[in-house]
């Protein structure tokens, strides 16, 4: 039997994949993406989200058959396999080129232009897992219903185990403010689908959740900060709930208003924060978050926040974050997250505490930071400090005030 890869990062190889020339990258547990427009921002968080729903489709072909036919076919249809993968790939990421995901040198899967290629130990898996839930079946063959569906399930947690694999995978695109006001999905990708079918299933239990735990709490006095409001999910149309002085009396009253007369910030962090805020009241366990640009439309102190939400997400239940940003006080934040857990962990760890709630604070170790540009990735993790460099997007800051001080000399040299 081969080795088990449980103690390794995956990694991602990229070849000509729009505008990604030439990539590869370690995928940690909280990776953070920055570069201009149309550096390939997107296109890697579609890659990413594939990769991590690849152990669910994979398991939903080999387990389909059980309900679609009745019966459990003696092989694996191998070619089958690979055309649904094919399939969810166009649907997923919608562009050709030469991308290799994997789960240790031995253990991967390509895509290229002639098709899916599954390496040797790969297939061992895929197969692996196949004759487990045949064996499932047999051993339950008496069992019909939700006692035949909790058997297959046993096997399904074990294979995603093998592969490192998370139980859910949440995708927030950036025009998640337009998802949620659409009545049908149309025209959405694979990700955007699933993000207009989570926040239904939100609005069909009425987004009400208590937790009594610490994460619980924290929660929602973060989403409480950021929003300076809360959503009330409805489907005929989401309201928003808000404190403000009465105009007469001026006294605190609450207001609730339709989200789309919200602000631009509150409307575009609204669903961000309520689909976290749901995975944490509801303690759901090994989760990836992959979210484009969570700094949309905030001010800079509600960006702070979002970040140190992202950090309470990221340290509960096992969970996993990938996101995009062009935000210096996005990185700024996490970089503290970071630096509050390496001084904490030394002999200041009460001081530490207090300045920063160390259920915030982020395993610098578990970190990967990448610069996009020109088809390329930069790591921009300083090796000495362990801290992202926040000086690729502050360099447009150094031309501004090197204009600024053109300008200066210009008026004042007579």
């Amino acid at each position: 039997m081969f080795k088990r890869f449980t103690m390794n990062y995956p990694r991602i190889e990229i070849h000509e994949l729009g505008p990604l020339t030439n990539v590869e990258l370690t995928l940690k547990d909280f990776m953070v993406f920055i570069g201009p427009q149309a550096s390939g921002k997107s296109t890697l968080s579609r890659v990413i989200h594939y990769f991590y729903s690849l152990p669910d489709a994979i398991h939903r072909f080999v387990a389909s058959p059980i309900w679609n036919e009745n019966r459990f076919p003696a092989s694996l249809d191998l070619s089958g396999l690979k055309e649904d993968l094919k399939k969810i790939w166009s649907d997923c990421v919608y562009e050709n080129g030469r991308v290799r995901l994997n789960w240790t040198g031995n253990v991967f899967i390509e895509f290229n232009l002639d098709g899916v290629i599954f390496s040797y130990e790969f297939l061992k898996v895929i197969r692996e897992h196949h004759d487990n839930i045949k064996l499932a079946l047999q051993l339950s063959k008496n069992l019909k219903g939700w006692n035949q569906y909790e058997a297959v399930n046993k096997k399904y947690l074990e294979f995603i185990r093998k592969l490192s694999a998370k139980n859910e995978v949440i995708n927030i695109p950036t025009d998640r403010a337009n998802i949620v006001g659409l009545a049908f999905p149309k025209d959405l990708s694979l990700g955007e689908l699933e993000f207009f079918e989570l926040i239904n299933q939100i609005r069909k239990e009425g987004g009400k959740k208590e937790s009594k735990d610490l994460p619980g709490q924290l929660v929602e006095i973060l989403a409480q900060r950021i929003l300076r409001g809360t959503l009330l999910p409805r489907f005929m149309g989401d309201l928003f709930s808000f404190v403000a002085n009465d105009k007469v009396t001026n006294s605190p009253i609450e207001k609730v208003i339709p989200l789309a007369r919200a602000s631009s910030g509150q409307k575009d962090a609204a669903w961000l924060v309520e689909v976290i805020k749901d995975s944490i009241l509801r303690q759901n366990q090994n989760t990836a978050l992959i979210v484009e640009e969570p700094e949309g439309h905030l001010f800079p102190e509600g960006q702070k926040t979002m970040a140190e939400l992202l950090g309470l997400f990221f340290n509960s239940y096992g969970n996993q974050v990938v996101m995009t940003t062009h935000s210096p006080y996005m990185i700024s934040a996490l970089n503290n997250l970071i630096y509050a857990k390496d001084v904490g962990e030394g002999q200041s760890n009460k001081a530490a505490e207090k300045i920063i709630n160390p259920h915030l604070w982020i395993d610098g170790s578990r970190v990967g930071a990448y610069l996009l540009k020109d088809g390329h990735a930069q790591c921009v993790i300083d090796p000495d400090l362990g801290l992202m460099d926040v000086g690729p997007i502050h360099k447009v800051m150094d031309e501004i005030d090197d204009e600024n001080d053109r300008l200066f000399d210009l008026e004042y040299r007579k």
